[in-house]
């Protein structure tokens, strides 16, 4: 679907009006928007303008067979500002030519009053606007449906007072029609009553109300409206509340109609992690109830915080309040909230409002009470609602953050540089299929922004416990922050309930901390697992007390590089086979990451693949991220610190579970695999006879085919020696050379190990062995199979690359004096 929102108008001036003549046709010029052709008709028919608007697809549209949507209105506009309007829904295909008109305003104004009203200098100007504008590609429009209402009583409306119509079932989902006076005028709006604790569905759609006058129905309003949640929609100064009151009350009512058409119907994914609850209570002997006496309910603890719901009778409306906290300990410093309260009669029939409340900690302890005032007129409430002399007041609350300190700066901040607005934040996770989980398991939170830092939640099972970790992950491998924290982790059951534990935790580098044995596993089944969904939710309140930046002071031997590559068709993998690996040099030593399905489970790995030998010993300290990357930039990232001493592979073997990684990472069967490595020490003793030669070759792009470009001659081991770069057949070769000199009264020969290497200031480099035995000045070259064009793109920078020979002495020079024969 291609779905986008524009704003078009098109003009055209009458010029002469008074030399039109009756059946007289004037076009526009054509004009080309959304690969569509545009142009308007100008008509004088049985004294009336007309107006036509034409749309037609042009020769290389994309826009074949769709639909388009939106809502049209022409009008015409005086030089003091008087307008003329009328609005039309745009519904239909656009023919491959211009056929008929599009939209037709036949009778737009009468000619006459046109003349007189609108004319500047024997010329007026039509202008066109198309608003709402969607194009919709291959999808067919869903079944409409219209909601009629008669709203009674009109003239003892007061000030924000409503009134709802009845419900009427669409889409699995209760809508209905809703007025409203609001500042001296009509608001009238579409109410969509979809349960907010249960699957919602996503309607978009045309809405068109129609206001019935005393001589028939009038459009006064078109829409582009989109429901996603249960919500009111529509305009709050659909007109003035007199206008209504003059023109279109009869017998003190007013029938309004809403039709509604769906072009994009989906369901919308439950959000696991939304703290959400339902507080229900009956409330009985309604009818005793006098003005300005309060029912309450009694509190209800939910996620450790008391709630209660208050009815009041007020100025003959019933009111409506949320309390949040039970006295004047209330514990944290704002609770945010969604509220939708439902009035549910005991046959069935029920009348829900929306509400946001912000719950703070203050002296007065209204501030921990809500209301939502005139949600209906009492005695309207007892014919509809109240039966046998009760009724029931539902909340449905989702809270929407919680803040459990003050604002504060730290002290090193002044006001005016201040980061924070709070210094406090909570995250959740929802961890899913808890009753297969094996030793060493381990599941994941999306990771949050907070504060320009992300953060995420990891639950793991380790031996017969549940341990939690908090991870602050950073850009590439340093956070180049100091962060203290003090972090609560927290079990919630289903009831509510809540098993918590406090740790310090100071992050000064990328990785997870947390509490390991947080609790027993066999405990956490019995007492907070969701039997029905097999799952549990987990969350870490985060309190910030420092944050401190610092540059980190790199050591002489520190190196750093990334490996990255694109995995694809891992649906296909099978059981127990690598999926992908990959071997890359960087910094004379080859590593080499790998991805493997096995045991249901991704097992990613780092290989260090340097070479033993009994010339050297070597150790690379390093510490690596590895990170699963999806198409939709979903990162999954796990954090090692290893000192290699010998070829070996490190990593993961339960990094996530396979149909998980798939369900979530895996987007056209393909997801990114990548290795961020930093070598914190590397050790490599030289043996005794070897040396180095480096030499940097520039401005490669004018070396030419078959050229030598060489380094100084150096002298080593009583030798000559150079090293040097060519092109040969768009190929590069690198050699090192002997120089010595033949004598004619000795013969020498010298046996090297040699690594020749190509090198990039990126950290890339690629090296080949060689063992070879001198007797004669010549160069020797590598075997590599590297592309001048590879070289270019791979390691070649500000047109530079390097080139080193690192040469062992296996035998140093040996003499053989032919006298002495």
């Amino acid at each position: 679907m291609s779905l986008s929102k524009c704003e078009f108008s098109m003009e055209y001036t009458i010029k002469n009006v008074s030399k039109f003549s009756a059946g007289e046709i004037q076009f526009s010029d054509e004009t080309i928007w959304r690969n569509l052709i545009w142009k308007l008709k100008i008509s004088k028919l049985d004294d009336f303008l007309g107006v036509s608007v034409y749309c037609s697809q042009t020769s290389n549209t994309w826009i074949k067979d769709c639909q388009i949507v939106g809502i049209l209105e022409c009008k015409i506009v005086s030089d003091n500002g008087e307008t003329h309007e009328g609005i039309r829904l745009l519904n239909m295909k656009p023919p491959r030519k211009i056929e008929g008109p599009m939209i037709d305003f036949r009778e737009f104004l009468k000619w006459d009053e046109m003349k007189k009203n609108f004319l500047t200098a024997d010329s007026v100007k039509i202008v066109v606007i198309v608003n709402n504008f969607t194009a919709l590609e291959d999808i067919d429009f869903l079944c409409g449906f219209k909601i009629l209402h008669t709203f009674k009583h009109l003239a003892r409306f007061e000030e924000n007072e409503t009134q709802f119509s009845d419900s009427k079932e669409w889409a699995g989902t209760s809508w209905r029609i809703c007025v409203k006076k609001e500042e001296g005028y009509l608001g009238c709006y579409l109410q969509c009553e979809s349960n907010p604790n249960t699957s919602l569905i996503c309607v978009s759609a045309i809405c068109e109300l129609r206001i019935k006058s005393k001589e028939n129905y009038e459009i006064f309003d078109l829409d582009v409206l989109e429901f996603s949640r249960p919500t009111m929609l529509g305009n709050s100064k659909l007109m003035k509340w007199e206008d209504l009151i003059s023109n279109y009350l009869v017998s003190d009512s007013v029938t309004i109609e809403a039709d509604l058409e769906a072009y994009n119907e989906f369901p919308v994914k439950n959000d696991y992690m939304a703290k959400k609850f339902v507080l229900s209570q009956q409330f009985y002997d309604v009818s005793r109830i006098e003005e300005g006496e309060s029912r309450f309910s009694a509190f209800e603890k939910r996620f450790n915080i008391p709630w209660r719901i208050e009815l009041k009778r007020v100025s003959g409306f019933l009111e409506i309040h949320l309390h949040c906290g039970e006295n004047a300990t209330f514990l944290y410093h704002q609770i945010e909230t969604d509220c939708w309260f439902n009035l549910v009669s005991t046959n069935g029939k029920h009348l829900m409002r929306q509400m946001s409340a912000v719950f703070c900690r203050d002296v007065d302890m209204e501030s921990l009470k809500k209301s939502l005032k005139k949600v209906i007129r009492w005695d309207d409430m007892m014919t509809d609602y109240v039966i046998n002399d009760s009724f029931i007041i539902e909340a449905h609350i989702e809270i929407l953050s919680i803040i459990e300190e003050a604002c504060f700066w730290p002290y090193w901040i002044t006001e005016e540089d201040a980061v924070f607005h709070e210094r406090s934040f909570y995250i959740s996770c929802k961890v899913n299929n808890v009753s297969r989980f094996l030793d060493d398991e381990k599941q994941w939170g999306n990771t949050e922004l907070r504060y320009e830092i992300p953060w995420r939640i990891q639950a793991k099972r380790t031996y017969d416990f549940l341990e939690m970790y908090l991870f602050c992950d950073g850009e590439g491998n340093g956070l180049d922050q100091l962060i203290k924290t003090e972090v609560t982790c927290n079990l919630v059951s289903t009831n509510g309930n809540n098993f918590r534990r406090t740790s310090k935790l100071c992050f000064e580098k990328p990785g997870g901390q947390g509490i390991i044995k947080f609790i027993k596993w066999n405990d956490m089944i019995e007492s907070f697992l969701n039997p029905l969904e097999d799952s549990l939710i987990v969350e870490a309140h985060v309190k910030i007390f420092m944050v401190e930046e610092f540059s980190r002071r790199f050591l002489q031997n520190e190196r750093s590089f990334l490996m990255s590559h694109t995995v694809r068709d891992v649906s296909s993998a099978e059981e127990g086979n690598v999926v992908f690996s990959a071997t890359e040099e960087w910094y004379d030593v080859q590593w080499s990451i790998s991805m493997k399905y096995i045991n249901g489970f991704v097992e990613l790995l780092l290989s260090c693949d340097k070479d033993l030998n009994a010339h050297e010993a070597w150790s690379i300290e390093t510490n690596f991220q590895l990170i699963l990357v999806g198409a939709n930039g979903k990162r999954l990232t796990d954090y090692f610190e290893h000192t290699f001493e010998k070829p070996d592979s490190i990593g993961d073997s339960k990094l996530i579970r396979w149909e998980d990684m798939l369900d979530q990472y895996a987007v056209e069967d393909s997801l990114t695999v990548e290795a961020r490595v930093n070598f914190t020490l590397l050790i490599e003793p030289q043996p005794e006879y070897s040396f180095i030669m480096c030499h940097t070759v520039k401005k490669l792009s004018n070396v030419r085919e078959g050229e030598f470009h060489f380094s100084k001659t150096e002298t080593h081991c009583d030798a000559p020696w150079r090293i040097s770069l060519k092109k040969e057949e768009a190929c590069i070769l690198i050699y090192l050379h002997c120089d010595k000199l033949l004598s004619n009264d000795e013969n020498w020969s010298i046996q090297v190990e040699v690594q020749l290497v190509l090198g990039s200031e990126t950290g890339r480099t690629l090296t080949d062995k060689v063992t070879h035995i001198f007797n004669e000045p010549e160069g020797i070259h590598w075997t590599k199979d590297l592309t001048w064009e590879d070289l270019e793109r791979d390691f070649m920078v500000d047109d530079s690359v390097k080139i080193e020979a690192r040469v062992k002495i296996v035998k140093p020079v040996e003499i053989d004096n032919e006298d002495e024969h």
